[in-house]
């Protein structure tokens, strides 16, 4: 049986998206900091924050770029 590859785990950049209260969405472009990401596979974690700073409940997506 063949191990599994391991998965490393490099945080890219971040970035901020303002909503109003209730159910949101938004699209990912695919860039950060004006640079399109590379060909390869990501994991977007998102982490909702309030103006006081209190956290909700996060989410995360894989995705690939190819």
């Amino acid at each position: 049986k063949t191990p599994r590859r391991c998965t490393r785990l490099v945080v890219k950049g971040s970035f901020t998206h303002t909503d109003t209260a209730g159910a949101n969405h938004f699209r990912f472009s695919g860039r950060l900091r004006g640079h399109t990401l590379a060909p390869g596979s990501y994991l977007l974690a998102a982490q909702p924050r309030n103006a006081l700073g209190d956290r909700g409940k996060g989410a995360s997506v894989s995705f690939r770029i190819l």
